[in-house]
């Protein structure tokens, strides 16, 4: 039979493991740019906070992607507008082509938000300046 000392320290163990465990499994989710990578963890997350999603459709040999990525999205503006979504960034492959086509997404980059409610809002194809993505945001809420 185990001690109370040899139980505690058992369930300490594994009680730090579980929590390495769910840290790793919700931060492999998220870039280093705050845009979740997983489709699932970022439509759970939109539920649980009820916020809309934008999601993020890019390629890797997009330059109007790249310019995103470099002009607009860390605008401090922007940024302060973004405060309201949960952020999906999906990017093409293998992997994430069925993602591309569940939402009918030909083109990158293509921007898409989601309602609360799970439906789309609004869709915009190409390069946003700051200002045009709050004008579209705003539009979309």
């Amino acid at each position: 039979m185990l001690s109370s000392r040899k139980f505690g320290v058992i369930f300490s163990a594994v009680a730090i493991m579980c929590a390495l465990v769910y840290f790793w499994r919700s931060n492999a989710s998220l870039s280093t740019d705050g845009w979740m990578t997983d489709l699932d963890t970022a439509v759970a997350a939109a539920n649980t906070q009820a916020q809309p999603m934008l999601i993020d459709f890019v390629s890797d040999s997009c330059a109007p992607c790249r310019q995103l990525d470099a002009e607009t999205f860390p605008d401090s503006k922007v940024q302060k507008s973004l405060g309201a979504y949960v952020r999906l960034k999906v990017i093409l492959d293998d992997k994430t082509a069925p993602i591309f086509e569940k939402y009918q997404v030909s083109l990158t980059p293509t921007l898409l938000v989601i309602n609360a409610g799970g439906r789309e809002g609004s869709r915009h194809s190409g390069f946003l300046s700051p200002t045009e993505l709050i004008a579209f945001l705003r539009k979309a809420s």
